[in-house]
């Protein structure tokens, strides 16, 4: 029954129950020190907690007070010492819980419980660092004799706090459950847990590095409104990982420095009210608070790391001894480069500019994993470094591979987003950026596997060519279909049918000088139609020319024949960009000729109808919503469009040339202009 109470969180017909079985055994009420009263303590779930475990689940400390009255003053340390099957006391429930008036309850009732450990060696303060209770952690470090000098005269937390039975350490768990806020807060307690490393020989900046990811949004990529949204968010003060944004948001308005002046009091009032409305989005919008809280995580992330870095030491070891007994498998510094953070990357070099030349257990480099993980940032930068470039590059790992080796290294690639050749260009384009600052005769080198490193490139990617190869055929052939069918089944019918079929009548004219057998697009261009006829006619033939230059586009690349691998980094990506722009402009000037077809009917009948004018807006603005969802559908690949309209002008107009004709101009009538101001 009591259980079921607790599961129904009836925490108030909890303690009825209790009362009523205090009535029905006397020996209870009038001795409380009686025997009888032990049975409060008989488990009652299947992990063996009793009433007062699961009494702290109610996030009060009412329930366990009330509980704890049965109780004589001196049995109450033996109930609030009781442990469940996993050796955790009361104190070690109320902290995983989050019930911080519970905590503070039983501090005062038995101080004890801070010293003890869970099966797994594990102190009520630990736990509370491992679900990320940043109140409990500073309330239970701050108590008496949990923070002790060690022999360097530094302060720290009690051994029996820093780390458990399998000697992670207390920062771990905080780093591994995410709960950055409370990671700081306990640096803030004991800066040398930075230091300490774990059962695998990991510090806490390595795993953090490994957890945390390249950009803000780890799961999926953010649109154009959701940068925008995450850029202007404020992320708060504080490190409480407990508590929820609009909590942090008034804290951020409390902590406001107190200014005097008007001008600094008008400014302070504006900011809160600035945070106040974000207040009111977080609150009544889910997806504003997701990605409130994914940066506000991040940054927390971040600050930790640069804490972590300041503090780590093992990052550069100069000990040779050390060295040989260890292999460096855990180089906080590769983690950063694996994950992609440049952030962190620099912020490691700046504090250790040494670094830059580590190697690994592979013998690799910053260039090798840099170009196994394709980080393009990163490897930027170090190619900006002229003297580490040239040292770094010539360096072979274990298997005999360069780092040209490393493009071909398809272990770690994670692939990417878009259609087959696309990943294949990019990887061909990643193969001739790092080609670049190979040494020329590294290029014909073998590896251990007897391949050169662009053998080993065709051997590994080519089923990625021929996956390739097959998108292109599909993606031709329906390329084709659609800008056929909008010439002939949609344009070219507009275009020349005959208006009204044929013979006689003026059914199919715009002026009555035309007869009806002339087509539409004819008649349009006929010197009696009125100007504004024109602004359908243009779109139309727009269309008819992009639709038709686009099929012939699509026709002349190659359909069967194997293709070429470096006709999937040039010649194939222009093609595709010109036929999908011209395509686009088809189908959307379609668009624009199907709305001013409604426009111009709609104005031609209106003075006839008397239609009122509200209704007619409606329905000519209700035409021009397919243009504008097609717009909005492809607006990411316009940035690809105008790359072809640059590489259009860029052919027809060299930059170089145009360039060098300004130049030569500016040298012929330079002199001249410098004579006559004279």
């Amino acid at each position: 029954m009591l259980y079921h109470l607790v599961s129904e969180e009836n925490w108030e017909g909890m303690i009825k129950e209790l009362i009523c079985s205090s009535k029905n055994n006397p020996m209870i009420t009038k001795d409380k020190s009686n025997k009888d009263v032990m049975l409060l303590l008989h488990p009652i779930s299947v992990h063996k907690d009793n009433i007062v475990h699961l009494a702290v689940h109610s996030k009060k400390k009412k329930p366990l007070n009330q509980i704890l009255e049965f109780v004589d003053k001196n049995m109450r340390h033996s109930f609030t010492s009781s442990v469940n099957a996993y050796g955790n006391t009361v104190m070690h429930e109320a902290a995983i819980c989050r019930n911080l008036e519970a905590v503070q309850f039983l501090v005062a009732e038995n101080n004890e419980l801070l010293r003890l450990e869970n099966a797994e060696g594990e102190t009520p303060l630990f736990r509370a660092a491992a679900y990320g209770n940043t109140e409990i952690v500073k309330f239970l470090a701050y108590q008496e004799s949990q923070i002790v000098t060690n022999f360097e005269k530094k302060k720290q937390l009690n051994e029996n706090h820093r780390k458990r039975n399998d000697k992670t350490s207390i920062l771990h768990v905080a780093v591994e459950g995410k709960h950055f806020g409370t990671a700081l807060e306990l640096l803030k307690l004991d800066p040398e847990l930075a230091k300490l490393e774990n059962k695998d020989g990991k510090t806490d900046l390595y795993y953090l590095l490994e957890k945390m990811s390249s950009s803000l949004k780890s799961g999926y990529r953010m649109n154009i409104w959701e940068k925008i949204l995450c850029f202007c968010l404020p992320i708060g003060c504080g490190n409480n990982d407990e508590a929820d944004n609009i909590q942090i948001l008034l804290e951020m308005c409390c902590w406001l420095p107190q200014w005097t002046t008007f001008q600094t009091r008008r400014l302070e009032v504006s900011h809160l009210i600035y945070l106040s409305i974000w207040r009111f989005i977080i609150a009544g919008c889910p997806v504003v608070k997701r990605i409130w809280k994914e940066k506000r995580g991040y940054k927390l992330a971040s600050k930790l790391a640069d804490e972590l870095v300041n503090k780590d030491k093992s990052i550069l070891d100069e000990e040779e001894e050390k060295e040989k007994e260890k292999e460096r498998r855990n180089i906080p510094l590769f983690a950063a480069i694996k994950k992609g953070n440049t952030k962190i990357f620099k912020s490691i070099l700046k504090k250790y500019p040494q670094a830059l030349e580590l190697v690994d257990h592979r013998k690799q480099n910053i260039l090798h994993v840099a170009a196994t993980y394709r980080q393009k940032e990163i490897f930027n930068f170090v190619k900006g470094k002229e003297i580490q470039k040239n040292r770094l590059a010539r360096q072979i790992d274990i298997n005999g591979y360069t780092i040209l080796h490393c493009v071909a290294d398809m272990e770690y690639y994670e692939g990417g987003t878009g259609p087959p050749y696309h990943l294949l260009r990019e990887e061909l384009e990643w193969f001739d950026s790092v080609k670049e600052i190979t040494p020329t005769y590294y290029t014909m080198l073998e590896a251990n596997n007897k391949m050169t490193a662009w053998d080993f490139f065709k051997s590994t990617h080519e089923n990625q060519r021929q996956e390739a190869q097959k998108c292109l055929k599909n993606t031709f052939q329906l390329c084709i279909a659609v800008a056929i069918l909008v010439f002939f089944f949609v344009l070219a019918a507009a275009a020349f049918t005959v208006p009204g079929g044929g013979g006689g009548g003026g059914s199919g004219t715009i002026d009555s000088d035309y007869g009806s057998t002339l087509p539409i697009l004819l008649l349009l261009l006929g010197s009696h139609s009125p100007p504004f006829f024109l602004f359908f006619t243009v779109p139309d033939i727009i269309s008819l020319s992009c639709s038709l230059t686009a099929a012939v586009m699509f026709l002349s690349l190659p359909h069967t024949s194997p293709l070429k691998w470096r006709y999937f980094l040039g010649w194939i990506p222009r093609q595709l960009r010109l036929g999908f722009a011209l395509l686009f402009v088809s189908v959307a000037t379609t668009m624009l000729s199907f709305a001013s077809t409604v426009c111009l009917f709609i104005i031609h009948h209106h003075s006839e109808d008397l239609q009122p004018w509200w209704r007619m807006n409606l329905v000519c603005t209700t035409s021009f919503l397919p243009l504008s969802l097609l717009s909005l559908t492809y607006f990411p690949l316009f940035g690809s469009f105008i790359q072809v309209l640059k590489n259009i002008f860029n052919f027809i107009i060299p930059c170089d040339l145009l360039l060098r004709f300004l130049r030569f101009l500016g040298n012929l009538i330079g002199p001249y202009f410098r004579k006559t101001r004279k």
